[in-house]
C-alpha cells in the first residue's frame, strides 16, 4: 500500500496502525475471555488458556509482538483500565487457589505475570529461538504444542 492509499483511506500512517491495533487487541482479548468467563474449575481454565493462547500466537506469530510495540509507542494503557475488574477477579481467584494449596502461593500477580510469559517469551523470540536451536517453522511449531503440557505440569506439578 502506498502512502496516498494510506493518506485516503486512514488519514495517516499512525491511524491505520491504531486501527490495526484496536483490531488486534480486541480479538486478543475476545480469545481471552472466553476461557476466561467460561464457568470451568481453576486447573481447566488455565489449561484451556494456555492451550488456546498459544494456539492463537501460533497462528498469528506477531500479534503479541505488535500489540506489546504499539502499547509501548502510545498511551493506550490508560483507556484499558475498564480491564482491571476483570483482571481483579483473575486474581482473585488465582488467591482462592492458593489459599486451597492447588498452586504454590505468591503474589497473584506475579502468578499471572509468570503464566504469561511461559506463553508468550517463546512467541516473542520464535525467530531467534529458531535461529539458535536450528528448527524450521514446523519443528517449532511442534516444539510449541510440547510446551502447552510442559506450562500446565510447571503450574500443577
Amino acid at each position: 500500500m502506498n502512502r496516498t492509499l494510506v493518506n485516503y483511506y486512514f488519514r495517516s500512517r499512525d491511524a491505520l496502525f491504531d486501527q490495526v491495533f484496536n483490531e488486534a487487541q480486541d480479538a486478543f482479548l475476545k480469545m481471552i475471555d472466553e476461557v476466561m468467563d467460561a464457568p470451568t474449575p481453576f486447573k481447566k481454565k488455565i489449561e484451556n488458556l494456555i492451550s488456546v493462547f498459544l494456539k492463537e500466537a501460533m497462528h498469528f506469530p506477531y500479534r503479541e509482538l505488535f500489540i506489546i510495540t504499539q502499547m509501548n509507542r502510545h498511551d493506550v494503557i490508560t483507556a484499558k483500565k475498564s480491564r482491571a475488574q476483570k483482571a481483579n477477579a483473575f486474581l482473585e481467584e488465582i488467591q482462592r487457589e492458593m489459599d486451597k494449596g492447588t498452586i504454590k502461593t505468591m503474589n497473584p500477580r506475579h502468578f499471572t505475570i509468570n503464566l504469561f510469559s511461559l506463553m508468550a517469551y517463546p512467541m516473542v523470540t520464535a525467530p531467534l529461538n529458531k535461529i539458535l536451536f536450528g528448527l524450521n517453522d514446523e519443528e517449532y511449531t511442534a516444539l510449541m504444542e510440547e510446551r502447552k503440557q510442559l506450562i500446565f505440569e510447571l503450574i500443577f506439578p
